[in-house]
């Protein structure tokens, strides 16, 4: 083309200073402007970014353009319809303009790969661009993403190992960056506080939450329970009978699994409650005993004459797979926390006999099963139509 007009700079971006190109950022290749077709067969415009992925593959989004093959500053050269100075002044990497080159007027189409008014030594550089979820020569990682603080860096390094990368959720462990890249899942909390009166959750956002409330799966007593509690004197006792349960649901109580009785009024407030450990000894002798035939035990029988774990001092636990089982504590001494009776419990009465394996037996006690409750003392029977 003949005549030299120089397009208006408003469409162009000025280089602000080439800056190295970061780890992980790869150099691809790179070609002259003029390499393009000929203007006069009318081809389509490019900007430098499509011109990468015409040339070496993907898509523009992978790539970053540069004047420069030692650093990338995301600029490039165009040539324009009528122009012979655009070669001179380098725009964004992502400009063009027209949908085809050959348009007739000065200064209406302007593209990366054409030839015509550039020579040879207008070249462009194809840079792979980080992030895009590929990993290529250079990188340590790729996350498909250009942010930092997930444990792959805006530049596809990996950021440092035991670095957080939280999602915020407390009940699936806390998150930290493995050293190579990837955010590895964290362990989740272990929220059992140790009381087996008290039911264990975890809230997303608050982790770890005990309350003391009853547990909400029980065996409920088939036939007959009793509680009795006597604040005075310091005395609590709980039978369950005639339910069906096998031994391997008592867990192993002469190695480490504990009960304890758990006592609430009406609403689930606590009242009382009486604890013993697994194993262990009372006065040299071992605390709990399996019982039944040699080898064949029915149960367990817990006995401690110095009630030294809340004054308990004797617990049986048999098992019968036909309605014949039948548990019960009793507990006497200074040691038994006073059961918090008030001016009497409010029905319904919930006692629940539970182990740290997790199971559970119980009854609840309603207002007619109740025989006496005032400030002293409370006796509560239930018999079911079994009894």
């Amino acid at each position: 083309m003949s005549s030299l007009l120089h397009f208006p700079l408003a469409f162009f971006v000025l280089a602000a200073g080439a800056a190295a190109p970061a780890a992980g950022q790869s150099l691809v290749g790179s070609f002259s402007v003029s390499d393009g077709p000929i203007w006069t067969a009318n081809p389509p415009t490019y900007s430098c970014l499509e011109v990468c992925a015409l040339l070496f593959g993907g898509a523009a989004a992978d790539y970053h353009c540069s004047t420069s093959g030692e650093a990338i500053d995301r600029q490039a050269f165009v040539d324009g319809w009528d122009d012979e100075l655009s070669c001179e002044t380098p725009v964004a990497e992502d400009f063009k303009l027209g949908a085809s080159y050959d348009c007739g007027v000065a200064a209406c189409s302007y593209s990366a790969y054409v030839e015509d008014h550039c020579d040879l030594d207008v070249v462009n550089h194809c840079w792979l661009a980080c992030g895009d979820g590929d990993l290529d020569a250079g990188e340590a990682c790729d996350d498909g993403n250009n942010a930092d603080g997930d444990c792959c860096s805006a530049t596809c390094q990996a950021e440092p190992a035991e670095q957080s990368c939280s999602d915020g959720d407390a009940c699936n462990g806390d998150e930290l960056c493995d050293g190579a890249g990837a955010c590895a899942d964290g362990a989740d909390p272990d929220c059992d506080d140790g009381d087996l009166c008290s039911q264990d959750s975890c809230d997303a956002a608050l982790g770890c939450q005990s309350a003391a409330l009853p547990a909400p799966v029980c065996d409920d007593a088939a036939g007959k329970a009793v509680l009795a509690l006597d604040a005075i004197r310091g005395k609590a006792s709980f039978s369950w009978q005639k339910g069906s349960l096998d031994i391997a649901e008592l867990g192993a109580p002469t190695e480490d699994t504990a009960y304890a009785l758990c006592v609430y009024e009406a609403g689930n407030a606590p009242v009382a409650q009486l604890s013993v450990p697994g194993g262990g000894l009372c006065g040299g002798n071992d605390c709990w005993k399996a019982i039944g035939r040699p080898g064949q035990a029915a149960g367990f029988r817990f006995e401690d004459s110095t009630g030294a774990s809340d004054g308990v001092r004797r617990i049986q636990l048999k098992a019968h797979a036909a309605g014949k089982a039948k548990l019960s504590l009793q507990a006497r001494g200074k040691t038994t926390p006073p059961a918090v009776l008030g001016d009497g419990l409010s029905a319904p009465v919930t006692a629940q006999l539970v182990s740290s394996e997790g199971a559970c037996w119980g009854a609840v006690f309603d207002a007619d099963d109740v025989k006496r409750s005032d400030a002293e003392r409370l006796k509560a029977t239930r018999k079911n139509a079994l009894e």
